[in-house]
């Protein structure tokens, strides 16, 4: 695949923050998770799938893209996702919640 230089500039720019960002969270959420006997992953978003969105139209600028990070906590179970969330409250400000109650 070919990176429209600016793309790719923005990209590796934002690597390294992106890099340490998970570096200091993922203890701090194994740990939480670990509590709950829960399942943790996080991964940072592919340069690929950075470009694909911006092809796509979904974004119109790389600084709308709000997934180069991301993080996954699943619980065993439904009343754990409360506990859960009461536990993520003491170490993070969460601005928003996606929940799957379902799965």
């Amino acid at each position: 695949m070919i990176y429209p230089s600016e793309l790719k500039d923005y990209y590796n720019h934002n690597l390294v923050t992106l890099n340490e960002l998970k570096s200091e969270l993922d203890p701090i959420l194994m740990e939480i998770t670990s509590k709950f006997d829960g399942f943790y992953v996080s991964n940072l978003k592919p340069i690929e799938s950075l470009i694909q969105k911006m092809e796509s139209g979904v974004f119109s600028s790389a600084n709308l893209v709000v997934d180069l990070f991301r993080a996954t906590i699943v619980v065993p179970t439904k009343k754990d996702i409360d506990n859960l969330k009461t536990e993520l409250e003491k170490e993070f400000i969460i601005t928003k919640l996606i929940e799957n109650r379902e799965k």
